[in-house]
C-alpha cells in the first residue's frame, strides 16, 4: 500500500496545481519559501507575540524533532513578562500533566 503525497502550489505562469511529494522535498521557490517560513514560525510566543524559545540550530532531540531554547536576551518588555515569570508557567503546566496523569492511572 502506498500514499499519495501531494501539496497545493503554482506552475510556472501562476496557475494554482497540484505539486507531487511532499513539500519539504519540493524544488518549486514558492515551497521552499513556505517551508523556510514554517521552520522560522517554530518557537513558543509571549502573550505580547515575541519569540521567547526559538529553534536550537545545533541539536535535535532523539528522533530528529527541534529542540528549543530560550531566547537571550529576554525579547519581551512588558510588566510582568519576564524569564521568571515564563518558567513558573512552564512548571505549573507540567505539573498539572503529571498530576492530571497519576491520577488517571491510579483511580
Amino acid at each position: 500500500m502506498s500514499a499519495d503525497v501531494s501539496h497545493e502550489g503554482h506552475d510556472q505562469a501562476g496557475a494554482p496545481t497540484t505539486h507531487r511529494g511532499f513539500i519539504k522535498n519540493c524544488l518549486a521557490p514558492e515551497c521552499q519559501d513556505r517551508v523556510i517560513e514554517q521552520q522560522d514560525a517554530w518557537g513558543t510566543y509571549c502573550p505580547h507575540g515575541q519569540k521567547i524559545v526559538e529553534r536550537d540550530p545545533d541539536r535535535t532531540d532523539p528522533e530528529g524533532y527541534p529542540v528549543g531554547r530560550i531566547v537571550d536576551p529576554w525579547p519581551c518588555h512588558e510588566d510582568g513578562c519576564t524569564l521568571e515569570a515564563f518558567e513558573a508557567a512552564e512548571q505549573a503546566d507540567e505539573d498539572e500533566y503529571w498530576e492530571g496523569l497519576l491520577r488517571e492511572v491510579y483511580q
